[in-house]
C-alpha cells in the first residue's frame, strides 16, 4: 500500500449484478492510484453476488469489505452504510455495473490535494456500454450542459433543477468531510443522486469559499441495460417529482417535468397518471395532453415496428 498519498474510499452497491461485478472490481483494483480502500454491500442478492464478492475479497490487492444483508431496495439507506465505514480522506460511491478507467482516482486525487477548498472533481465526459461492454452509439459522449457552465454552485443548481440532472456520481470523487457534514444520503426522499448533489449544492452554496472542479476528460464507462433504474417510468417521476417538492417547492414547474408524464402514458401507466393528478397540483394541466399523447404514443410505436 502507497501509504504517500492519502486514502480513497470506494463505496460500491450491488443488487443481481453477478455478470458485472468482477469487471468492475477489477477496474478499481487496476487504477494507477494505489491506496484505495473497498467497501461493497450486497443488498440481498439471489444470483450469487455475494458469494462471489466474498471470493474477491479473499484475493483483493486492497482492503475490502464486503457486507451482505437483506433485500432492503433502499439505495440511500445502503450507501449510508458504506459511507459509515468508510476511513478514506476521499470518497467515491459507485455501482458494480459501472467501470473505471486507470486515472478515475489519481486525477482528481492530484487536484484536489493541491487547493484545500476544492470539494469534488468531475468529469464532463462518460462513454456508455451495453451489457457486453460493447460502446453504445457514440464511443463517447461529451455531457454538454456541465462542459459548458462555468464553475459555479449556481450552475449547477440550475442544472439539476432544469434538466433533473448535472453530473455522475460515477465519475466524481469528494471529500469524505464533505459526505459528512451534510449527513450523507436522505433516506427519506426517492432520488439517491441528484438527492444526494442538491444537497451537496446548497450546502457548499452556504459555504461559498467551498469549489469543485469540471475535469474534460472520460474517466468512466456507464453501462446501460433494461434492468436499470432509468428504465422505470414511475420511479424517473417519482425522483422528479420529490426532488422538486424537497428542493424547488416555490419555483416555477421545470418544463422538462411533463416529459416524465408524458412517459409514464406512454409505457400504459395511465392508471397511476391520473391518480398523481389527484394529488401533485403541478401536473393537473397535463391532463389536456392526455389524447395527444396516446397518439404521439402509438405513432412511436408503429415508426419502431417499421423500423425493424
Amino acid at each position: 500500500m502507497n501509504t504517500d498519498n492519502p486514502l480513497v474510499s470506494v463505496c460500491c452497491l450491488t443488487y443481481n449484478q453477478s455478470k458485472f461485478i468482477r469487471a468492475t472490481i477489477e477496474s478499481i483494483w487496476n487504477q494507477n492510484y494505489k491506496n484505495i480502500e473497498l467497501i461493497v454491500l450486497d443488498d440481498g442478492s439471489t444470483d450469487g453476488s455475494g458469494q462471489l464478492l466474498d471470493d474477491l475479497a479473499k484475493i483483493s490487492p486492497v482492503p475490502m469489505t464486503v457486507l451482505r444483508q437483506e433485500n432492503s431496495g433502499n439505495i440511500a439507506y445502503n450507501m449510508n452504510r458504506t459511507i459509515k465505514l468508510a476511513k478514506g480522506k476521499y470518497i467515491a460511491l459507485l455501482s458494480l455495473d459501472d467501470i473505471w478507467l486507470a486515472e478515475a482516482v489519481s486525477k482528481p486525487v492530484s487536484i484536489m490535494e493541491q487547493d484545500d477548498d476544492i470539494q469534488f472533481v468531475t468529469t464532463s465526459q462518460l462513454q456508455e456500454i451495453d451489457d457486453n461492454g460493447n460502446p453504445r452509439k457514440h464511443r463517447e459522449r461529451v455531457i454538454s450542459r456541465l462542459a459548458d457552465i462555468k464553475e459555479t454552485i449556481d450552475d449547477l443548481i440550475n442544472l439539476d433543477y432544469q434538466y433533473f440532472h448535472s453530473y455522475y456520481m460515477q465519475g466524481t470523487l469528494l471529500r469524505k468531510s464533505l459526505i459528512d457534514a451534510i449527513g450523507g444520503y436522505d433516506e427519506n426522499v426517492q432520488g439517491d443522486d441528484i438527492v444526494l448533489r442538491s444537497k451537496i449544492a446548497f450546502y457548499m452554496k452556504e459555504h461559498p469559499q467551498m469549489k469543485f472542479k469540471i475535469i474534460h476528460d472520460t474517466t468512466f464507462l456507464y453501462r446501460v441495460h433494461n434492468s436499470s433504474i432509468a428504465a422505470n417510468p414511475i420511479r424517473q417521476y417519482e425522483t422528479v417529482r420529490d426532488f422538486i417538492n424537497c428542493f424547488h417547492p416555490n419555483d416555477k414547474t421545470p418544463k422538462r417535468y411533463k416529459n416524465f408524464c408524458f412517459r409514464l402514458v406512454q409505457q400504459g401507466k395511465i392508471a397511476y397518471f391520473f391518480s398523481e393528478i389527484k394529488t401533485n397540483p403541478r401536473i393537473r394541466w397535463y391532463v389536456l395532453l392526455v389524447p395527444y399523447w396516446l397518439v404521439r404514443a402509438a405513432a412511436i410505436k408503429i415508426y419502431k415496428a417499421f423500423k425493424r
